[in-house]
């Protein structure tokens, strides 16, 4: 699940997104996030997360909630629940945190 803000995406909802990733039109808007911050977290998923994963009720998964950022400011907000059986990340750790320390406060984090 992805929120965007309306006033910096207006007619987002009509895009083909069939044919065109979401940060692509993102950045056709001139809003690309350049930057997030994502929270992971371990969890058992309920029976709906399950059911659209197609994995059993209760199997493992990471849970990502991400806020990403255009030149500073906040443009994007997602959860995201990632198959515990088939997920690999790898991370960046120390670039958004030197560059934006003083503008990103927990307040912005989703927790």
């Amino acid at each position: 699940n992805t929120w965007l803000p309306e006033s910096r995406f207006p007619g987002f909802i009509k895009q083909n997104l069939e044919r065109r990733s979401v940060y692509d039109v993102m950045e056709a808007m001139g809003h690309r996030p350049t930057d997030a911050i994502q929270t992971m977290e371990a969890v058992t998923l309920e029976k709906d997360d399950a059911a659209l994963l197609t994995v059993p009720t209760g199997s493992a998964a990471l849970l990502i909630r991400r806020v990403g950022y255009a030149r500073g400011v906040p443009v994007e907000y997602a959860i995201d629940y990632y198959r515990g059986d088939r997920t690999k990340f790898r991370v960046r750790l120390g670039v958004l945190e030197q560059r934006l320390a003083g503008r990103i406060h927990d307040e912005h984090i989703a927790i």
